[in-house]
């Protein structure tokens, strides 16, 4: 008969190793290369220009994001990055993390007038939070 695949002939092409859904093999061989950055480094931080045994997986993550973030990202796929570790919004959670730096500084030193040249746990503190009084000066921060 045209167009059917017999249960036989399906069995024999899968022992050969013939996969039927390319797109999802290629997906899970990705997340896998994710899952071994992620025991290696111990996070989900991965730079866009990171290349994991060969793969470019900055670039795939970056894409990850993106269709996270216009819908079209699976609920399980999404689910299964989150278990992992990966942040969505990373400009937000870079800021929040800028942020706890200038708490600690607040409590360790009484006040947040921090220089210019100050450091704080390898983070360009004074660099930060002036970038951040120029943003509020011209009305750029975002809430």
């Amino acid at each position: 008969k045209l167009g059917l695949l017999s249960v036989s002939r399906k069995q024999r092409l899968e022992e050969l190793g013939v996969k039927w859904d390319l797109l999802s093999e290629t997906w899970e061989a990705n997340f896998e290369l994710l899952e071994a950055f992620r025991r290696r480094d111990g996070h989900c931080d991965v730079s866009q220009k990171h290349v994991e045994s060969g793969f470019k997986l900055g670039v795939w993550l970056g894409k990850q994001r993106r269709r996270c973030k216009l819908g079209l990202l699976s609920v399980s796929r999404k689910q299964r990055l989150e278990e992992l570790g990966v942040k969505w919004d990373l400009l937000s959670e870079t800021w929040e993390a800028n942020f706890e730096l200038l708490e600690a500084f607040r409590r360790r030193d009484g006040h947040c007038d921090v220089s210019q040249k100050h450091v704080e746990s390898g983070f360009k503190l004074g660099v930060w939070l002036g970038k951040q009084r120029r943003r509020c000066k011209l009305g750029l921060l975002s809430v």
